[in-house]
């Protein structure tokens, strides 16, 4: 069954209603290396520095592209450009999300130190330093292009880009996260470039989404493709190689580092997760890394040395920093978690991932996973064990028959617990704080706890036991349940949300799709108890403060309903529902200068 993604539910919002410590470790890895340590062969010299591209292609399995071995794959320009660099075959992301998975890319640090853990309610903090930050100080232009609003510029991951564009929301206030396709992205991108100052080096990001569900290739690309899925890969294919053939002087001239990822990949129903953010299972985290080195290089040997080579060592989305910044000659303000990929391989070195999102969404375990180049680790409520290799998925669980091992890795998270505190955050806490006078606000009329950081994140290993773990089963349920049309009408969906409620009264998710639901059918004294539980549990939940204004609203309590969509702009201020529906509240009160100024927003946020 498919489970709809996160932007699927904000979707499907309509009318009034407005849709959605830990210290976390790696294992046992050795930090990285000091920027003194002498990189290998074939790092660019700090005194001709090269021009950077990193493209991140959003949910692109490493599986299903030609030179990762998938033999239906159209994929001719990564194939190409693997065969001119180096492909890492055991790479892997921090997160199956994109926020938190592009923060890391982009600060070379675990989502546990930069503070973003999931895509709803976190913000990367101008406390952390980007690659962008750091290249433009060093003389660098920078320009960034992403196709989605997620990665907007009001998730802080922009800053330091001197260029910077993302999607218009336009005239669709419900979608939360409208995004573009590639060649409209590299539309951005070429006129860039035709403009850029030929006098420095740049760095450039481009994001492409067209992979992420739902699947809608272009005709040239659904044709003959294995699966629309693949389809979408081929279309992100086309649009690196027409950016690469725009980069052709750069290139042949030695002085480009072209750097191709993913954030994270896709479920594609493996274990019942048709999508991404639940599991960290290899279809998830194991993510493309290719990379071109400049052909003037340290050492008298340049790209062409590593040409077609193959790196089977485990590798994280981490190591793009100090890779960049390594062939940049730049220094970082705070170690990184990452490895200059351009360096030796580190013997027994162990990735980490996590996903925090069944615990914030659902009420569900949340998952961490530590791999290694033959076992695999998944620390939750009920540990997992698996040997893996590269292009392999998960098989048997191994933890009844290795338990040495499993207690073994188990050891390795709390040591790099202990170990990476001492390295340090720019923020150990991204998620959007509701400022005092909210607060205040709020508690006069009766919600109490309403700090979005008074909840502390969970320990690892301090798990509650009553913790549910995520299962094919209970995905299936819920994602049936929570699609009305997807074998049920509308209030048959209400009633078997009713049922899960009742058996599982902290079902994050489904408290919050529940009380959505009773909202639009106008069923307000039932959404009262699912949208109050909901935001007891998770205060910073700003699609629940949106829905529960949206009840007040319905039922004429119009201060409560102020009060609640300023809390849930507060929390998430992209989110335009909770606007248009407070200018029609201080319409009806005649606060017409109110609510002129909050339409001068929506209009403002159409056109950015």
């Amino acid at each position: 069954m498919h489970l709809p993604s996160p932007r699927f539910h904000r979707i499907l919002a309509v009318g009034l209603a407005i849709g959605v410590a830990l210290w976390a470790i790696l294992g046992r890895m050795p930090r990285s290396p000091s920027p003194e340590s002498a990189p290998t062969a074939g790092a660019p010299a700090a005194a001709d520095p090269p021009s950077i591209v990193l493209f991140t292609l959003d949910t692109t399995r490493a599986d299903h592209l030609g030179c990762y071995g998938f033999a239906k794959a159209r994929t001719l320009r990564l194939d190409e450009l693997a065969a001119a660099g180096t492909r890492f075959s055991l790479a892997r992301t921090t997160c199956p999300l994109t926020l938190p998975a592009h923060s890391s890319i982009l600060t070379g640090l675990e989502p546990f130190r930069h503070g973003v853990r999931d895509n709803a309610g976190y913000r990367l903090s101008a406390g952390n330093a980007t690659l962008a930050e750091l290249l433009s100080a060093a003389g660098y232009e920078t320009a960034g292009f992403v196709a989605a609003v997620v990665l907007g510029r009001a998730s802080g991951i922009a800053q330091g880009f001197a260029t910077f564009e993302e999607p218009r929301r336009g005239n669709v206030p419900e979608r939360v996260y409208p995004s573009i396709r590639a060649t409209d992205v590299n539309a951005w991108v070429f006129e860039w470039l035709a403009a850029r100052d030929r006098s420095k080096p740049f760095f450039l990001w481009i994001h492409y989404y067209d992979a992420h569900s739902p699947y809608e290739p272009p005709p040239q690309y659904a044709m003959g493709a294995a699966s629309p899925y693949d389809g979408e890969i081929s279309a992100e294919d086309a649009a690196v190689g027409e950016v690469l053939d725009r980069l052709a002087d750069e290139r042949d001239a030695g002085r480009l580092l072209t750097i191709v990822t993913s954030d994270h990949g896709e479920g594609l129903g493996f274990r019942g997760e048709e999508t991404h953010a639940i599991y960290v299972y290899e279809p998830l985290v194991h993510v493309p890394l290719i990379v071109r080195w400049p052909a003037k290089g340290g050492g008298g040997n340049g790209g062409a040395a590593r040409a077609g080579a193959v790196r089977n060592d485990p590798v994280s989305v981490v190591d793009v920093f100090p890779t960049v910044l390594e062939a940049a000659g730049v220094t970082a303000p705070l170690q990184s978690d990452g490895v200059g990929l351009a360096r030796a391989p580190l013997p027994g070195r162990r990735i980490y991932s996590e996903s925090l999102h069944p615990w914030l969404n659902h009420g569900w375990s949340p998952l961490y996973a530590l791999s290694g180049a033959g076992l695999k680790y998944i620390h939750s409520t009920q540990p997992e064990l698996y040997a893996i290799a590269p292009g392999a998925v998960e098989g048997e669980d191994l933890v009844e028959k290795r338990p040495a091992d499993v207690a073994e890795l188990r050891g390795e998270l709390q040591t790099f617990l202990r170990e990476h505190t001492e390295l340090g955050t720019a923020d150990g806490d991204g998620r959007v704080e509701i400022d005092s006078a909210r607060q205040a606000a709020l508690m006069r009329m009766g919600y109490f706890g309403v700090d979005s950081r008074g909840i502390p994140l969970p320990d690892p290993f301090a798990l509650d036991d009553n913790l549910v773990r995520a299962t094919p089963e209970r995905l299936e349920r819920y994602t049936k349940a929570t699609t009305p049309g997807l074998g049920f009408t509308l209030p048959q969906a209400i009633a078997e949300l009713q049922k899960i409620v009742a058996e599982e009264p902290s079902e994050i998710a489904v408290l919050d799709c529940l009380g959505r639901l009773l909202v639009e059918t106008k069923r307000t004294q039932e959404a009262h108890a699912p949208l109050e539980r909901l935001l007891k549990l998770r205060p910073g939940h700003a699609d629940g403060w949106g829905n529960l204004g949206a009840c007040h609203q319905i039922e004429g309590s119009y201060d409560k309903a102020i009060e609640c969509y300023k809390t849930a702009l507060d929390l998430d201020p992209t989110s335009p529902g909770p606007l248009v529906n407070l200018a029609i509240v201080l319409d009806h009160l005649g606060r017409k200068e109110e609510a002129a100024e909050v339409r001068k927003t929506i209009e403002a946020q159409k056109k950015q």
